[in-house]
């Protein structure tokens, strides 16, 4: 009988969410509650893709201000990086970078972006921001100095994308693609 009474409350608040559209509907069984919103994955779960698009004034600030590409995940876990991709758009006017070697880097927040920490580091981003045509470059997950991350700067921490010397000029935008997994420390 309790079971029935449930099952109507359940019918009953369900059908007072209209929009509600498949898959955003979750029970906790650990908590033993039922949320409305995206299913999140599971701590050590399948790999995750997220895409940042940013727009040419972002592109131009990205020496003071790294985007976050991957939110903290909790605490006691990190974020591990599987592989990245970059699209960019041109979009008329080429950037231009202080010279051509420069690196960019998705690295922890609040850590300096061009640390021994990042855990990426795409060294081909000076002559790639400069092409005058779309294009992509991706590649796998290195640690940018090889000498291994520490673990209290990547425990609860998002991942960031930034470039330690300022574009000028240009007017394209840029996709960021990252892949990576939720792991317990």
């Amino acid at each position: 009988m309790a079971r029935n009474v449930q099952m109507q409350f359940l019918r009953g608040v369900l059908a007072n969410i209209p929009t509600l559209a498949a898959g955003e509907l979750y029970y906790a069984t650990d908590t033993k509650a039922m949320y409305v919103g995206p299913t999140p994955q599971a701590i050590g779960g399948g790999v995750q893709t997220v895409t940042v698009s940013l727009t040419a004034a972002q592109l131009l600030a990205l020496s003071t201000t790294s985007i976050q590409i991957v939110a903290a995940p909790g605490a006691g876990n990190y974020i591990l990086p599987i592989a990245y991709s970059l699209e960019y758009i041109y979009g008329g006017t080429a950037y231009h970078t202080p010279a051509t070697t420069n690196n960019a880097f998705f690295g922890w927040s609040g850590s300096t972006i061009n640390s021994v920490n990042s855990p990426i580091a795409f060294t081909g981003w000076g002559v790639f921001i400069e092409n005058t045509f779309s294009c992509f470059a991706f590649g796998t997950v290195g640690n940018a100095a090889n000498v291994g991350i520490t673990t209290a700067s990547s425990i609860n921490t998002a991942i960031v994308f930034g470039v330690p010397n300022a574009l000028t000029l240009g007017n394209g935008t840029l996709k960021v693609t990252l892949m990576y997994t939720i792991q317990k420390s």
